[in-house]
């Protein structure tokens, strides 16, 4: 009986596998279906169930099973060293012991992710959504385009508040930039984007300064919901951070599409250091694809930029600087492998892919 009742158990593991499988390469083919059936309607009606629940808790509960979840490798571990060294003749059970175990969770976890979010990735690209023609760029357009948001950062940042060395600030507390956001989206709504409502707040991660040495800025959880958010970063990008997670929470699941959602939203926002923060981010881009093009024009567009706007940035660079090592290369690597496993072949490199989406809809302006 119990033999049987093991074959079942494993039979049942081995099913939900192989219909993960089976659906993530269904969705691989069938990209339109899935952005009229899962991403407009299953998963909507997902986001407002997990937002109803998560959005209950004043705190991050995706934080806390974060942090278990990175302590369980550390406990095995010792468990295995501890039984090595007292019954060594026992290791081999132990060892199957966690494997089976660790399958038997991470199958089903693997398809409550790809349910509950990640069938997004397979989405119909932003591209098409919004009818933005993408033949291609030449270097003109480029400087052209980092032109125009140099001179719009910089008018942006003259009359925003600084902090007493003469760094961006934001007089806005962080519930209210969660909140904030909301206006943004409303024109993101106005362009053929069926986005629904972001129905619970943004919530801070407690461990933000420890979360800066991994780089990363924020984390969308899809079993809980939370668009969970670095709070220690330089005060130019919160807001679209804020945006870009929020982007997430909303079924944007490819990096450079939510990068660019979030830099609609925070343009389009009425709020000026929502505006500023958008182009900030956007000018970070372009110009860091002319510099690989070409470091002669990049000198001198960079030569544009205002006092202001080069304290903002100095001031970032060395709040990066000071966080590079180990822990972020890891990271890095860990970020890498699975943006490649979840259809974004590029990896990390598919962040910067928003100056594609930021040409395209610079070339259909000057067109149309």
């Amino acid at each position: 009986m119990k033999v049987n009742k093991r074959v079942c158990v494993y039979s049942c593991f081995i099913a939900i596998g192989i219909l993960t499988f089976f659906l993530i390469e269904l969705c691989k083919v069938n990209s339109l279906k899935v952005e009229q059936i899962y991403s407009n309607y299953v998963f909507l009606f997902i986001a407002k169930a997990l937002g109803k629940i998560f959005g209950l808790l004043p705190f991050s509960l995706w934080e806390l099973i974060y942090v278990a979840l990175l302590s369980i490798p550390f406990y095995v571990f010792l468990k295995l060293i501890y039984v090595l060294i007292r019954r060594p003749k026992e290791i081999k059970l132990y060892a199957l012991k966690y494997t089976r175990t660790l399958i038997m969770v991470l199958v089903p976890a693997y398809f409550l992710f790809n349910f509950l979010w990640a069938f997004n990735y397979y989405r119909e690209p932003l591209v098409n959504i919004l009818g933005l023609n993408y033949p291609g760029f030449e270097k003109n357009d480029l400087i052209e385009l980092s032109k125009e948001f140099i001179y719009k950062a910089n008018e942006l940042r003259e009359n925003l508040p600084e902090d007493v060395n003469g760094v961006f600030y934001l007089n806005q507390t962080f519930s209210e930039l969660s909140e904030n956001a909301e206006n943004g989206f409303e024109y993101v709504k106005l362009v053929n984007m069926n986005l629904g409502k972001r129905y619970f707040n943004t919530k801070p991660v407690v461990l933000s300064k420890l979360m800066s040495y991994t780089g990363i800025t924020g984390m969308y959880s899809p079993f809980t919901g939370e668009a969970n958010i670095n709070i220690d970063i330089p005060k130019t990008t919160l807001p679209v951070t804020i945006c870009h997670e929020q982007a997430h929470q909303r079924g944007i699941a490819k990096e450079e599409e939510a990068n660019y959602v979030a830099y609609l939203a925070c343009i389009n926002n009425p709020n000026k250091e929502f505006q500023y923060s958008g182009y900030y981010l956007a000018l970070n881009y372009l110009m860091n694809d002319l510099y690989q093009m070409d470091k002669e024009e990049y000198n001198k567009l960079k030569s544009l930029y205002s006092e202001k706007l080069r304290r903002d940035l100095n001031y970032s660079y060395n709040y990066w600087k000071a966080k590079e090592g180990p822990i972020e290369k890891i990271w890095d690597k860990v970020n890498d492998s699975y943006l490649k496993s979840n259809n974004q072949s590029a990896g990390v490199s598919s962040y910067g892919f928003m100056t594609k989406l930021l040409l395209a809809e610079f070339k259909n302006r000057i067109e149309n």
